[in-house]
Protein backbone atom coordinates (compact mmCIF):
# COMPACT_ATOMS: atom_id res chain seq x y z
CA UNK A 1 0.00 0.00 0.00
CA UNK A 2 1.40 3.38 -0.94
CA UNK A 3 1.81 6.08 1.72
CA UNK A 4 -0.80 8.23 -0.01
CA UNK A 5 -3.33 5.42 -0.02
CA UNK A 6 -2.51 4.54 3.59
CA UNK A 7 -3.11 8.16 4.57
CA UNK A 8 -6.60 8.13 3.02
CA UNK A 9 -7.42 4.82 4.70
CA UNK A 10 -6.37 6.15 8.09
CA UNK A 11 -8.16 9.46 7.49
CA UNK A 12 -11.33 7.64 6.46
CA UNK A 13 -11.18 5.33 9.45
CA UNK A 14 -10.67 8.30 11.78
CA UNK A 15 -13.60 10.16 10.26
CA UNK A 16 -15.87 7.13 10.57
CA UNK A 17 -14.73 6.61 14.16
CA UNK A 18 -15.48 10.22 15.13
CA UNK A 19 -18.91 10.08 13.48
CA UNK A 20 -19.73 6.82 15.21
CA UNK A 21 -18.50 8.11 18.55
CA UNK A 22 -20.71 11.17 18.24
CA UNK A 23 -23.72 8.96 17.50
CA UNK A 24 -23.27 7.05 20.77
CA UNK A 25 -21.84 9.84 22.92
CA UNK A 26 -22.13 8.90 26.59
CA UNK A 27 -22.82 12.48 27.67
CA UNK A 28 -25.78 13.08 25.40
CA UNK A 29 -27.26 10.36 23.21
CA UNK A 30 -26.76 7.30 25.41
CA UNK A 31 -27.56 9.18 28.63
CA UNK A 32 -30.82 10.45 27.15
CA UNK A 33 -31.71 6.97 25.89
CA UNK A 34 -31.03 5.35 29.26
CA UNK A 35 -33.02 8.06 31.06
CA UNK A 36 -35.97 7.58 28.72
CA UNK A 37 -35.89 3.83 29.30
CA UNK A 38 -35.18 3.71 33.03
CA UNK A 39 -35.99 7.14 34.47
CA UNK A 40 -33.04 6.60 36.80
CA UNK A 41 -30.41 9.28 37.32
CA UNK A 42 -28.11 6.60 38.74
CA UNK A 43 -28.32 4.67 35.48
CA UNK A 44 -27.58 7.87 33.56
CA UNK A 45 -24.46 8.41 35.67
CA UNK A 46 -23.47 4.81 35.13
CA UNK A 47 -23.37 5.34 31.35
CA UNK A 48 -20.32 7.62 31.50
CA UNK A 49 -18.70 5.61 34.28
CA UNK A 50 -19.05 2.37 32.35
CA UNK A 51 -17.52 3.94 29.25
CA UNK A 52 -14.52 5.35 31.15
CA UNK A 53 -13.91 2.10 32.99
CA UNK A 54 -14.35 0.18 29.75
CA UNK A 55 -11.72 2.32 28.06
CA UNK A 56 -9.18 2.03 30.86
CA UNK A 57 -9.42 -1.42 32.42
CA UNK A 58 -9.02 -3.63 29.32
CA UNK A 59 -5.80 -1.85 28.39
CA UNK A 60 -3.97 -3.51 31.26
CA UNK A 61 -4.82 -6.99 30.06
CA UNK A 62 -4.92 -6.50 26.31
CA UNK A 63 -1.64 -4.61 26.31
CA UNK A 64 0.08 -7.38 28.20
CA UNK A 65 -1.37 -10.17 26.05
CA UNK A 66 -0.78 -8.35 22.77
CA UNK A 67 2.79 -7.51 23.77
CA UNK A 68 3.60 -11.14 24.52
CA UNK A 69 2.16 -12.53 21.29
CA UNK A 70 3.67 -12.57 17.85
CA UNK A 71 0.89 -10.38 16.49
CA UNK A 72 -1.55 -7.98 18.10
CA UNK A 73 -3.78 -7.89 15.04
CA UNK A 74 -6.23 -10.57 16.33
CA UNK A 75 -6.91 -8.43 19.42
CA UNK A 76 -7.38 -5.38 17.22
CA UNK A 77 -9.84 -7.23 14.98
CA UNK A 78 -11.89 -8.47 17.94
CA UNK A 79 -12.01 -4.95 19.39
CA UNK A 80 -12.80 -3.19 16.12
CA UNK A 81 -15.47 -5.56 14.89
CA UNK A 82 -16.71 -6.43 18.38
CA UNK A 83 -17.58 -2.86 19.27
CA UNK A 84 -19.38 -2.46 15.96
CA UNK A 85 -21.27 -5.69 16.57
CA UNK A 86 -22.20 -4.55 20.10
CA UNK A 87 -23.76 -1.32 18.81
CA UNK A 88 -25.50 -3.17 15.98
CA UNK A 89 -26.86 -5.67 18.50
CA UNK A 90 -28.05 -2.80 20.67
CA UNK A 91 -29.93 -1.33 17.72
CA UNK A 92 -31.50 -4.72 16.95
CA UNK A 93 -32.50 -5.26 20.59
CA UNK A 94 -34.04 -1.79 20.85
CA UNK A 95 -35.97 -2.21 17.61
CA UNK A 96 -37.11 -5.74 18.46
CA UNK A 97 -38.09 -4.68 21.97
CA UNK A 98 -40.08 -1.73 20.70
CA UNK A 99 -41.92 -3.86 18.13
CA UNK A 100 -42.56 -6.70 20.59
CA UNK A 101 -43.69 -4.37 23.36
CA UNK A 102 -40.96 -5.14 25.92
CA UNK A 103 -41.06 -3.10 29.09
CA UNK A 104 -38.89 -0.02 29.38
CA UNK A 105 -37.05 -1.62 32.31
CA UNK A 106 -36.11 -4.65 30.20
CA UNK A 107 -34.93 -2.43 27.35
CA UNK A 108 -32.98 -0.28 29.82
CA UNK A 109 -31.25 -3.32 31.32
CA UNK A 110 -30.41 -4.66 27.87
CA UNK A 111 -29.09 -1.26 26.83
CA UNK A 112 -26.81 -1.03 29.86
CA UNK A 113 -25.59 -4.61 29.38
CA UNK A 114 -24.71 -4.04 25.74
CA UNK A 115 -23.16 -0.69 26.65
CA UNK A 116 -20.78 -2.53 29.01
CA UNK A 117 -19.80 -4.88 26.19
CA UNK A 118 -19.28 -1.95 23.81
CA UNK A 119 -17.19 -0.02 26.35
CA UNK A 120 -14.84 -2.89 27.15
CA UNK A 121 -14.34 -3.77 23.50
CA UNK A 122 -13.69 -0.09 22.77
CA UNK A 123 -10.99 0.03 25.41
CA UNK A 124 -9.09 -2.89 23.94
CA UNK A 125 -9.47 -1.47 20.43
CA UNK A 126 -8.32 2.02 21.45
CA UNK A 127 -5.18 0.72 23.13
CA UNK A 128 -4.18 -1.36 20.14
CA UNK A 129 -4.93 1.47 17.73
CA UNK A 130 -2.49 3.66 19.61
CA UNK A 131 0.21 1.02 19.96
CA UNK A 132 -0.04 -0.31 16.40
CA UNK A 133 0.54 3.18 15.07
CA UNK A 134 3.72 3.48 17.13
CA UNK A 135 5.42 0.37 15.75
CA UNK A 136 8.44 -0.51 17.95
CA UNK A 137 6.61 0.55 21.10
CA UNK A 138 4.23 -2.39 20.61
CA UNK A 139 6.60 -5.00 22.05
CA UNK A 140 6.77 -3.26 25.43
CA UNK A 141 3.27 -1.81 25.49
CA UNK A 142 1.79 -4.12 28.10
CA UNK A 143 4.78 -4.04 30.42
CA UNK A 144 5.04 -0.25 30.30
CA UNK A 145 1.33 0.20 30.89
CA UNK A 146 1.30 -2.21 33.82
CA UNK A 147 4.42 -0.70 35.37
CA UNK A 148 3.10 2.83 35.18
CA UNK A 149 -0.32 1.95 36.58
CA UNK A 150 1.01 -0.16 39.44
CA UNK A 151 3.82 2.25 40.32
CA UNK A 152 1.29 5.09 40.44
CA UNK A 153 -0.95 3.01 42.69
CA UNK A 154 1.95 2.18 45.02
CA UNK A 155 2.99 5.79 45.51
Amino acid sequence: MTPRRRFWHVAGAGTAFQAGSAAVDSGTVMSALVFQLTGSTIAVGAVSTILRLGWLLPQLFVGYLAGRGASSMPFYIVGAFGRTAAIALLAIVLWTGAVAGWSDAALGAATLGLWVLYAFLSGSWAFLTMTLLRGPFRRNAGAGCSRSVFSAAAS
